[in-house]
């Protein structure tokens, strides 16, 4: 059985409204095992449009990402020209991690998008 603990995720809109966007993403991880991850693994953030199925209409790639104790911060967007397009940001779209050695293959569940113009909040 896996146990996919997610504790939080606090997502902070760094950019201007009419721009993509960055977002400050702060996580924490456990593995399939329920053990918190650590160590360097890869990290993929990926948007769907829906919460369950599909396939991503946005993603990147994070190489070498650091946990300690289960925790990670990532800017999402920022290996991305032009960041995340703003029409993710409307909560209809559904936000998740893939991260490499964990022994899941995405993390679930996705989480709601939600913008109040200056903060996207989503808790697993």
């Amino acid at each position: 059985m896996r146990h996919i603990l997610i504790a939080a995720i606090a997502l902070l809109v760094t950019a201007v409204a009419a721009q993509a966007r960055v977002v400050t993403l702060n996580a924490t991880v456990h593995d399939s095992q329920g053990n918190l991850v650590t160590g360097s693994h890869d990290v993929t953030i990926k948007i769907y449009a829906y919460a369950t199925g599909g396939s991503p209409v946005w993603a990147e790639f994070h190489a070498g990402v650091s946990f300690s104790s289960g925790q990670i911060s990532l800017s999402a967007g920022s290996l991305t020209s032009g960041g995340i397009p703003d029409g993710y940001f409307d909560g209809t779209h559904y936000f998740t991690l893939s991260v490499s050695g964990i022994g899941i293959a995405e993390l679930d569940p996705r989480v709601n998008t939600i913008d109040n113009g200056t903060t996207w909040i989503g808790f697993w």
